[in-house]
């Protein structure tokens, strides 16, 4: 199983996909989220939320560029859909005050990591589908959209089938229809509620819910105590479910290994956000030797070494350590192309420019038809636009 430190690696991503300009959405999106959501329940439409970066994150510059700049989508969404931008933008003079502060609250509420995030929304504003960059243009995301749309008239149609069923497993079983149709990783994040009343609703498990939605609370728990860094907490939380739940081994091994590495990944993510680079290095180390990790899962968490060498400021360590990765490790395709990003990343950091076109380009090189590769390619590109301007 890999390890979700991946995530501080997807990093990259964004890094080379930065734009030089700001390319904001455009006067048909609201910013106001209270007004935003008035307007929907008096037009009776739904919410198109846009969580976005529109000065710097590239991907979200493509999908204004190539969806919401088109006029067909300017013509045809708002029929549907009241838009909403909530832009979070390196030049902090794009959105006022009053705007940035609640901006940062919905991202907060919506527990946003990354972006563009698309959330559709009730006129109350919860999220019934979420979505982000999808490439084909403006035609196919209106399709897109309109696929996602119909999630929210499953999940009001089985709501009401629950209200009319006649026993609480039945009423159960129509609540977990309406959330399998929304899909459980956004069910988990906003229909609480509704995750409490299955459990009443089949504590005696006649409908076969109840383990499902025992763990999926205790998911949502765990979420919640490693967001607070609380990850002793955390471990023995762990063991006192295990032990209420008296699962088959197998089965027992494989939830305490997944939890375990959840947990250890909010560590490295805690030292790492507290500047404490060489403890972090040495909890790697260990995991490593501890674990005798070896292919994928290995590469990726030397690969987080060298970031957090980069980011205390250890550039030539970075640079070496990479080096012996790619070469012990025999790295070609997409995990070359990964390794060689992280090293343009570092010559970055060190404003080594023309090293790191030079690694750029080696990195398209290896896999040039990925999305990591097309994202560097972009960002090259650009660079020699304004070199040339």
């Amino acid at each position: 199983m890999r390890t979700n430190i991946k995530v501080l690696l997807l990093a990259v991503v964004m890094v080379f996909s930065a734009a030089s300009v700001s390319h904001a959405i455009g006067p048909d999106w609201m910013d106001n989220f209270e007004q935003a959501k008035a307007k929907a329940a008096s037009e009776d439409k739904d919410l198109l939320v846009d969580f976005t970066g529109s000065d710097w994150c590239g991907w979200c510059i493509r999908l204004s560029d190539e969806v919401f700049q088109k006029d067909i989508f300017k013509t045809q969404a708002p029929k549907e859909f009241v838009l909403v931008a909530l832009d979070y933008p390196r030049d902090k003079s794009l959105v006022s005050e009053e705007t940035a502060k609640q901006n940062s609250k919905l991202k907060d509420d919506y527990g946003i990591r990354g972006y563009p995030t698309i959330y559709l929304m009730d006129e109350s504003g919860r999220p019934y589908a979420q979505t982000g960059y999808q490439a084909g243009g403006a035609e196919t995301y209106l399709a897109h959209l309109a696929e996602l749309k119909k999630k929210h008239q499953e999940r009001d149609l089985a709501f009401a089938a629950a209200k009319e069923a006649a026993t609480d497993p039945d009423k159960a079983r129509a609540i977990d229809t309406a959330l399998e149709s929304m899909g459980m990783a956004l069910a988990s994040q906003f229909y609480s509620a509704e995750i409490e009343q299955i459990m009443a609703f089949d504590r005696d498990n006649k409908a076969g819910l109840k383990y499902k939605y025992e763990q999926l609370a205790f998911a949502q728990d765990m979420a919640t105590l490693l967001g607070q860094g609380k990850m002793a907490e955390a471990a023995l939380a762990l063991d006192e479910k295990l032990k209420l739940w008296n699962l088959p081994s197998a089965e027992a091994l494989a939830l305490r290994t997944q939890y375990e590495q959840q947990i250890f990944d909010a560590k490295v993510r805690s030292l790492m956000r507290a500047k404490k680079f060489d403890e972090a290095i040495e909890l790697i180390q260990t995991q490593i030797e501890n674990k005798q990790l070896e292919g994928a899962a290995l590469t990726e968490l030397q690969l987080t070494i060298v970031q957090a060498h980069s980011m205390k400021g250890d550039f030539e360590t970075a640079l070496k350590t990479v080096d012996v990765v790619i070469e012990e490790n025999h790295l070609t395709g997409p995990a070359l192309q990964e390794a060689l990003s992280v090293k343009a990343q570092v010559y970055q950091a060190k404003r080594d420019t023309e090293a790191m076109k030079t690694v750029l380009g080696q990195a398209i090189e290896a896999a040039p038809e990925t999305p990591l590769g097309k994202s560097m390619q972009s960002y090259l590109d650009r660079m020699k636009d304004t070199e040339t301007k």
